[in-house]
């Protein structure tokens, strides 16, 4: 454990006493609550976002509420995603349905079927 979590009670003797276990619990629950309100507000903030630039729609293989988000930026493909902005491919369980076939032999595409042609 790094030092600077321990205080500056510790003597580095690798033992954390009794006396100073607590406040570095009560130190360690406090941040990880802290992280957890943070995650959650950045969720709310990417649902938001997600159901202002997705399309809705609805998933064709387990009929759930979806967005779908064009990456022009990235791969200029679209994405489908849960409303809670988690990727729908993720979470679908007839997700394997919608694979594509991929050519492994390809490597100017990475596998994939080139657009253009």
């Amino acid at each position: 454990m790094p030092p600077e979590l321990l205080g500056p009670a510790h003597d580095g003797s690798g033992v954390v006493s009794d006396a100073d276990q607590v406040p570095l619990i009560e130190r360690l629950g406090n941040d990880l609550a802290a992280m957890r309100q943070e995650l959650e507000a950045q969720k709310k903030i990417l649902a938001n976002l997600l159901k202002q630039v997705g399309m809705p729609a609805q998933c064709r293989g387990c009929r759930a509420a979806i967005l779908w988000v064009h990456h022009a930026a990235t791969t200029g493909t679209s994405a489908p995603y849960n409303l809670d902005g988690t990727n729908h491919f993720g979470t679908c369980p007839n997700a394997a349905r919608f694979r594509r076939r991929t050519n492994a032999a390809d490597t100017t595409t990475g596998g994939r079927e080139r657009s253009d042609r």
